[in-house]
C-alpha cells in the first residue's frame, strides 16, 4: 500500500511529466498498430494480386499421349483432376482453368514475344476488376478477339487501344498459325513480380492452338 501511495503521489505532483509520458506510451503504441495493420494489408492485396493475374497458388499442366505416340501438353479429360481435387476440396477457394501460349505479336512492321494466357472471363470476373488499366475499357475485356497487353509489351510494338495486332504462334501438334486481337486495354507492368502476361478470351485462344473451347 505504500508503495502505491507513493507512486501516485509521484503521478500527481509531476503532472505535466506523467501526461508527457503517458503520451509517448500512447503513440508509440498507436504507430506500432498502424505500422502491423499497414503490413497485413499489404500481405493480403499482394496475395490476391498474385493469385488473381497468374491464376492462382498452384499450377497443374497436364500431357496427353496421341493414337501416333505424340506428347500433347493439354488437359483434355478433367475426370482424373478433379477426382484428384476431391480429398482437398476444403481447402480449395477457386479452380480456374487457363490455357497459355508463347507467341510472337506483330503490328505492322514491328513484333515481340509475348505469354498469352487464355482467360474464361465469365468464370474470372474478379480478375477484370484488379487489372489496373493505362488505357483502355474494362467493358471491352470479355469480348472475343480483345486482347490485353502489359505496357511494356504495347510499347515495344507501337500499339494503342482499338488497334489490332497479330498473334503468331504454334499449335499443340507444332502447326504455326496466326490469329487478329484487337487492343482493348493496357494494363500497368507487374515487372517487379515477375509477371508480363498478356490476356485473351479462352475459346477464341483455344481455337488458334488447337484445343476445345473447355480444355
Amino acid at each position: 500500500m505504500n508503495a502505491a501511495r507513493i507512486a501516485f503521489r509521484n503521478i500527481s505532483r509531476q503532472k505535466k511529466r506523467t501526461f508527457l509520458l503517458g503520451g509517448a506510451i500512447a503513440f508509440g503504441v498507436m504507430i506500432i498498430v498502424l505500422i502491423n495493420s499497414f503490413s497485413a494489408g499489404i500481405n493480403v492485396n499482394v496475395k490476391y494480386n498474385v493469385t488473381s493475374l497468374l491464376g492462382g497458388h498452384i499450377y497443374i499442366s497436364g500431357r496427353e499421349t496421341t493414337e501416333t505416340g505424340k506428347a500433347l501438353q493439354v488437359i483434355g479429360d478433367r475426370t482424373s483432376l478433379e477426382a484428384a481435387l476431391v480429398p482437398v476440396k476444403d481447402k480449395i477457394e477457386e479452380v480456374h482453368y487457363r490455357s497459355r501460349t508463347f507467341g510472337e505479336l506483330i503490328f505492322v512492321s514491328k513484333q515481340t514475344t509475348a505469354a498469352v494466357d487464355g482467360v474464361d472471363w465469365e468464370m474470372e470476373k474478379e480478375l477484370i476488376d484488379r487489372l489496373q488499366l493505362v488505357e483502355g475499357n474494362k467493358a471491352d475485356i470479355p469480348k472475343e478477339k480483345s486482347i490485353i497487353l502489359p505496357d511494356s509489351t504495347a510499347k515495344d510494338i507501337g500499339v494503342k487501344v482499338g488497334e489490332t495486332v497479330l498473334l503468331r504462334l504454334s499449335s499443340i501438334t507444332g502447326q504455326q498459325n496466326v490469329g487478329d486481337f484487337t487492343v482493348a486495354g493496357i494494363t500497368r507492368d507487374q515487372g517487379s513480380m515477375g509477371m508480363t502476361f498478356a490476356y485473351a478470351n479462352i475459346t477464341y485462344l483455344n481455337s488458334l492452338i488447337g484445343l476445345k473451347p473447355e480444355e
